[in-house]
């Protein structure tokens, strides 16, 4: 199944001030960014920088994708998440928070709705620690509320 981006106006679903919630840092209000893919295709996705600033700022981003063709199904649902993924019911059709199996790894949290996929990935170096459960699903309400019917 393919995914597409920039599904909505914007991805910045989050203000500055619910993503520094979740970060523990201070971040400001996002930007809505394309970005060029290895394979020269062009991606979108909302990046939040620390307020902080510097070149090296770049603390998280949410990317807001559909299916191609469709709704999201309990098919398409089984194959998003690791392993090990951690399952929040009752939030959308399926919130899951990736685990950090390996140094470096990135904390991911997956929110999805009938419509939409939506990725938020922290940058690992750039806040004190990963989010815990509920900080996860404060954020992922807020998106949830954010989102178009």
């Amino acid at each position: 199944m393919e995914w597409r981006d920039h599904v909505l106006p914007s991805d910045c679903l989050l203000s500055g001030r619910q993503m520094s919630a979740l970060t523990g840092v201070d971040v400001d209000d996002g930007q809505d960014t394309d970005i060029k893919n290895t394979d020269g295709t062009v991606g979108h996705n909302c990046s939040y920088y620390a307020t902080a600033g510097g070149v090296l700022s770049f603390t998280a981003s949410i990317k807001v994708q559909s299916p191609a063709t469709g709704v999201i199904t309990e098919q398409l649902l089984a194959g998003i998440g690791e392993p090990g993924a951690t399952v929040v019911p009752g939030l959308g059709l399926r919130m899951i928070i990736e685990p950090l199996t390996r140094p470096g790894d990135f904390p991911v949290m997956r929110v999805a709705t009938d419509k939409y996929l939506v990725n938020v990935v922290l940058v690992i170096g750039n806040i004190p620690a990963p989010p815990d459960v509920t900080s996860w699903t404060q954020a992922a309400s807020e998106i949830l509320a954010t989102l178009p019917a």
